[in-house]
């Protein structure tokens, strides 16, 4: 089995990483950690040479930060799943294409990605690139929500949640 699992510095990362580690895997899984780095806008764009110089040393400071990410996530899975295979692979440009650019190129089962939810209705949980990715890839998608969102309630008080009549203001 092969699999994609998208990774950045957010705390999604760290319970998507959680998800692997505790559950059994068949033998000789094939991980790939993919983060995607968005570019920043161009020195072009600013006509300034030192714009220049202080974009590049941005971009070399976030692919040393991905690089140490996908180092820690790979010996975590790798300790954790031991019959399993893990590289990891940073990509440029925007994550929703990258994501799914990346498990078509490597012929990727499935895609494990974290969800951070920050939109501003809380019924519509997925953000922008989970969705995106769900919708548009060629293979299964597995969206982990963060374990904060979990709140244990009742099943009562969610099935009144759910079916809580809408009033009409006339």
């Amino acid at each position: 089995m092969k699999v994609v699992v998208a990774v950045d510095d957010s705390p999604t990362s760290g319970d998507l990483v959680n998800v692997i580690c505790h559950r059994r895997w068949p033998d000789h899984a094939h991980f790939k950690l993919v983060s995607v780095i968005e570019p920043c806008n161009t020195a072009e764009e600013y006509g300034d040479d030192n714009w220049s110089l202080l974009l590049r040393a941005v971009d070399k400071r976030r692919i040393g930060n991905a690089e140490k990410i996908c180092s820690h996530i790979h010996n975590r899975i790798e300790n954790k799943v031991p019959k399993s295979t893990v590289e990891f692979e940073i990509r440029h440009g925007d994550a929703r294409h990258e994501i799914i650019n990346c498990a078509a190129d490597w012929n990727a089962d499935k895609i494990l990605i974290g969800t951070k939810g920050r939109q501003i209705c809380p019924y519509n949980l997925l953000g922008s690139v989970s969705r995106a990715v769900a919708s548009n890839a060629h293979c299964s998608v597995e969206i982990v929500r963060p374990i904060s969102r979990l709140k244990r309630q009742p099943l009562s008080t969610r099935l009144l949640m759910l079916n809580k009549p809408k009033v009409r203001h006339s």
